[in-house]
């Protein structure tokens, strides 16, 4: 198990200001913070960055790198802050993530095989729904190993998240 740090998300006031306005203080403190509190990686969430998503990603990982060294997973469902990141990053990231949908197969698989990058697959369905059973969950990670093999990213470079439901969720699924 890897202790990951979902703190530096763009969502939060603190960090949405930092960015705004480029002051990375606030994300190297929360970057050493999580580091001493015992992540072992830090989630590096830009969110939905309306202006500049690239500048964004750079800088929060700039920002980062000045608080920790502890390894990166960018979490963006924008392919070009992604892309972006993984250069910032010289390569030695974790891409968080990528699911069946057939948009986000189709954006992320590319970045992974090129950077050669770590990749979170979600064992979700294609319409991002968790299956309501263990056993549905492995055929959509199974499914998703596949698809990653077919675009080349080597095998050896997926972690899988079997998307365990918390149980505030109606059903255990959604």
């Amino acid at each position: 198990m890897i202790l990951v740090a979902d703190n530096l998300q763009i969502l939060a006031p603190e960090i949405a200001r930092a960015v705004a306005g480029g002051n990375p203080e606030p994300v190297a403190r929360l970057a050493a913070a999580c580091e001493a509190a015992g992540a072992r990686a830090l989630d590096v969430n830009s969110g939905p960055l309306s202006r500049d998503p690239e500048g964004g990603m750079r800088f929060l990982v700039r920002a980062a790198r000045m608080g920790t060294g502890l390894p990166l997973w960018l979490d963006t469902a924008n392919p070009r802050a992604m892309a972006a990141g993984l250069a910032e990053c010289g390569g030695n990231a974790v891409m968080n993530g990528v699911s069946l949908s057939p948009d986000r197969l189709a954006a992320m698989l590319p970045l992974a095989r090129e950077h050669g990058a770590d990749l979170v697959g979600y064992a979700l369905s294609e319409d991002g729904l968790v299956p309501p059973d263990a056993a549905g969950r492995l055929e959509n990670a199974a499914r998703l190993a596949e698809a990653a093999s077919r675009a080349g990213v080597d095998p050896e470079r997926l972690i899988f998240d079997p998307v365990v439901p918390p149980l505030a969720w109606a059903d255990g699924a959604r």
